[in-house]
Parts: C-alpha cells; structure tokens; sequence
C-alpha cells in the first residue's frame, strides 16, 4: 500500500513537473520582457547632447581607418567592421527626445551617400547626423548593446570603449579559467584559452557588436565552474538557465555568433558533471541534453520575436523589413553593397569561413578533418563517459547547420563569423578530456561533484 501511495506521489510529482514548465517558460520570457525594456527604456534617457561629442570624434576617426579596415593586410580576419561600428554610433546619438519610441525604433541618420548605397557613407554619416533628425530605423534586434554603450559614450569616445571590452573579456577569461582549474585542473583554463587564442581574441574587443557573445559565453563557462552544485545536469534549474543564456545572446549579440554561447557553456556542464551524466541512462542522458539546447532556443526566439513585436507596434508594421532581412540571411545568393548578385551553394558560407584562417590547404580537407575530431569523443570514449561523448559530439553539428541555414550571411562576413569556431574548439579540447586517462585523472573526482547536489 505504502508502496502504491509513494508511485501514485511520484506520478503526480513528474506530472506536476510537466505541467509547470510552460510556467516557467512564460515567466522567464515576462522577466526578460520586462528588463530588456527597462534597460532600453534607461539607456536612452538622457539627452543626445551628452554623448555627441565623443560621438563625433569617433566618427571622424572611423573616417579616417576606412570602412573596413585591417591590422594586417594580407589576412582578412584582421579586418574590422567599422561600416556596422557606423550603425551603433549613429544610434547612440539620435534618442530624439523620445525614450520610449527610442527603445524600441533605435533610430539613426543616413546621409546621402548612405542612402545612395555608397559604403563610405555609412561612416560620415555619424558626424553629419549629430543634430539632425533621424531619418532610418534599425529596430530589428534589440540592440541591447546600447545599455553599455551609450552611456560610456558620455566619458570616452569608441576606442576607450575597445579598451574597457578588452579588460573585462580579459578579467571575465581568468575568473573562467580559475573556476575551471578547481573543477578539471590544469587542463581547465588552457583549453578556455586556446579556444580564444585560435580565433584572434585580439580582434574581438574590436568590434562593440560582436564582443557581447564572447563575454556572455566566457562568463557563463565561470558561472557553471564556480557554480556546478546549483546546476545538476538533469535539473530544470538547468535548463532554465540555458533559457536565459539565450535570451541574453539575442538581446546583445547582431545574430553574428549567437550559438558560442550555448556550445561552450554546455560543454563546460558535461565536463563537470561527467559523473553523474555516466551514473544516468544514457537514452536520459541524451534527452536531458536536448531539452537544455531546447530552452536556450526558446530564450532565443522568443525574445527575438518580442523585440519585432515591439517594433512592429511602434513603426507601423516596418517589421516586414526584418523579416526579408532575415530571408535573405538564409538564401543562397550573395551580394549587394556594389557587387552583383550570385547564387552559392550552400557549403559556400562553411569554405568561406574555412578559407577565412588562412590555411596551407582545402577547406574540403579541413571539413573532413573537423568532422573526424568532432565524432571521436562520441565514438572512443570510454564506456562510462559514452553518453559524455555523444554529447559533445552533437553539440559540433551546431555550427554546421547554422552555418548551411545561414549560408549567405556567412559567405559574406565569413571574416567575422569565422570566430564561432571558438565553441567548436572549446568543444574538441573537452572531447580529448574524456579521451585520455592521464588527462581525467588530473581534476577532481566526479564522483564527489554528484555528491554536492543538494
């Protein structure tokens, strides 16, 4: 009877589980929500006049680099991004007095060149803008940059701010890397940092649009390391905090590198909790895994479709135009600003991003070989950690597919979108944790990681 009663609690239990977590979905989505707008709402409530003049003396130093400039000229993922740098100083100088449309409309000026199609005018726009009236919007993202951004724009003009970024990836990179150290060992924080130093982190604090998603995955792989018994694996603790991992990627990243945030937090968990995934079924397992990408998915989309029902209600149905933007990202022609329109393949965008480290040989060659490092921990772990394996072994196909959906997109700024791989490195070096002994042997014991959950 006793029996009978604790399956029927039991039942109920997981049925109550099931039930709760549309709950929790809508008011993490209400929580996000409400925040993501205040801090919009906050960022744009002060006057223009306080940051047009650092506003314009980085303009006309963007003037002066071009429009896309590079370190070094022979290799083009040196290159930087001032035409979008143009973008968000033009942004951050047109709140119009109206905080609230401001928020949601991210107005801007474009100048005649501009409007003619001309690159260059992008960037003389932003000191011929300073006073006039904005005339375009760039309302489909959220641009949650700004909350940084424009109020540091007050105190340095955008090179102060290329320095701040670099400090703090620099201090968030070594909180990370201790965190890991205390979980894994030596091992920790070097594959944190050769993940980094493969896709020329010199470059990231460059570019004030695509820093964001490596700060929020390198911040999150310290949160789980320091944090790992607040997150079990199979908790939906867990999962909502991958809800809201993606609902702060689509909040502050340009849709450039959004999935490093997923890859190397959750390659991290694996990591850590490797005892207590081997100790599950590995079918659970499995699921357990996909229902965390799920909810970062869910954190992503849904507050990115929010932000276009925002601006949809505040530009009058502009929205359409996010959505052909967004059409054409996963077209594949390529294109535009001055070059004629071409139909790709598909594995275009992949050679494109390949090609873009520089390598002695084909990007064909390259392909074969990431795919024989990406199948190896699912295939050669050891038996215990088989589920582990897998595990990692699908998290590479991530980029992949997004980079197949996405093919136009990437074929065009292959030299920026080829930093991703960063997750894709992060996930490897872990995947050779689990493949050699010496290696796990070295960090703690995970039997004794399972026994901190509370």
């Amino acid at each position: 009877m006793n029996m009978t009663l604790h399956s029927m609690n039991t039942q109920t239990e997981g049925s109550s589980k099931k039930r709760s977590t549309p709950a929790l979905l809508a008011i993490g989505w209400l929580i996000c929500t409400l925040v993501f707008c205040g801090l919009m709402i906050g960022a744009y409530s002060f006057p223009d006049a306080w940051v047009n003049d650092h506003v314009r003396a980085s303009g006309e130093r963007l003037v002066e680099e071009g429009v896309r400039p590079r370190f070094d000229p022979d290799l083009v993922k040196t290159q930087r991004d001032n035409y979008t740098e143009g973008y968000v100083l033009s942004m951050a100088s047109h709140q119009g007095g109206h905080p609230l449309r401001s928020a949601f409309l991210n107005p801007y000026y474009d100048n005649e060149d501009a409007l003619a199609g001309d690159p260059k005018g992008r960037i003389t726009s932003v000191a011929d803008g300073i006073g006039k009236p904005a005339n375009q919007s760039y309302g489909r993202y959220w641009q949650g940059h700004l909350i940084l951004e424009r109020p540091l724009l007050i105190f340095m003009d955008l090179h102060g701010i290329y320095i701040l970024m670099a400090v703090i990836l620099g201090l968030l990179t070594l909180w990370a890397g201790a965190g890991l150290f205390r979980r894994l060992g030596w091992f920790g924080p070097v594959i944190l940092l050769i993940s980094l130093l493969l896709v020329d982190p010199e470059m990231i604090p460059s570019s004030t649009k695509f820093w964001y998603s490596f700060a929020i995955a390198v911040a999150c792989v310290g949160w789980i390391s320091w944090f790992s018994s607040r997150y079990p694996f199979d908790s939906r603790r867990t999962s909502m905090f991958f809800f809201f991992v993606g609902a702060v990627t689509v909040f502050l990243d340009f849709m450039s590198t959004p999935i490093i945030t997923f890859m190397m937090s959750f390659a991290g968990l694996v990591l850590i909790h490797r005892g207590s995934i081997a100790d599950l079924p590995m079918k659970k397992s499995l699921l357990i895994g996909g229902r965390h990408f799920l909810f970062w998915i869910a954190g992503w989309i849904l507050l990115g479709l929010t932000n276009w029902l925002l601006f949809t209600a505040f530009a009058a149905g502009d929205h359409l135009n996010g959505l052909e933007i967004l059409r054409d990202r996963m077209d594949n022609w390529t294109g535009g600003g001055g070059m004629a329109y071409r139909q790709i393949s598909r594995f275009a965008g992949i050679g494109n991003v390949i090609t873009t480290f520089g390598l002695p040989i084909s990007p064909a060659m390259v392909l074969g070989a990431a795919g024989i490092l990406s199948f190896l921990p699912g295939i050669f772990a050891p038996s215990r950690y088989r589920a582990c394996g897998i595990l990692l072994t699908l998290i590479c196909a991530i980029p992949v597919l997004w980079c197949l959906i996405l093919s136009a997109s990437f074929y065009d700024h292959a030299w920026t979108v080829y930093r991703m791989c960063a997750g894709l490195f992060f996930t490897w070096l872990a995947g050779a944790y689990l493949l050699l002994p010496p290696l796990r042997r070295r960090g703690p014991s995970p039997r004794s990681l399972h026994q901190e959950r509370v």
